[in-house]
C-alpha cells in the first residue's frame, strides 16, 4: 500500500477513492512508465508531487509484479515515516536522547 501511495500521483492529502483503487486504475500507465523511460514523457512527471520518487516507485512496482512471487517481492525504496505521534517518542524521552527526540518532534521547534 505505502508503494501504491507513491505511484497514484495525487497528494497524500486528498480524501476519497481509495489509494490501491487509484493505482489499480493506473496499472497500465505505471506500467508503461517503467517500461519506457527513453521516450515516455509519464503522467507522473506532471502530476505528482515528486515527479522522480513516483518514477522510481513505477519501476518497483514493474519489477515486483513481474517476480515469480509479487507478493513476496521485497522493495528497496525509501519510505517516509512520520515520528511525530509514536512509541519513539517516549523511548527517546525515557533514554534522555536529545538527538532522537529532536527527530521524533519531542523537543520544542
Amino acid at each position: 500500500p505505502v508503494v501504491s501511495t507513491q505511484s497514484t500521483g495525487v497528494s497524500t492529502q486528498s480524501t476519497g477513492v481509495s489509494t490501491q483503487s487509484r493505482a489499480d486504475e493506473r496499472i497500465d500507465q505505471i506500467l508503461e512508465s517503467a517500461d519506457n523511460l527513453d521516450t515516455d514523457r509519464g503522467w507522473w512527471a506532471q502530476s505528482t508531487e515528486d515527479p522522480w520518487q513516483c518514477l522510481a516507485t513505477c519501476i518497483e512496482i514493474a519489477a515486483a509484479l513481474r517476480s515469480s512471487d509479487p507478493a513476496a517481492y521485497i522493495t528497496h525504496l525509501p519510505v517516509h515515516m512520520d515520528g511525530s505521534c509514536n512509541g519513539l517518542q517516549h523511548y527517546a524521552a525515557l533514554g534522555r536522547d536529545l538527538e532522537g527526540a529532536v527527530k521524533v518532534n519531542v523537543t520544542p521547534s
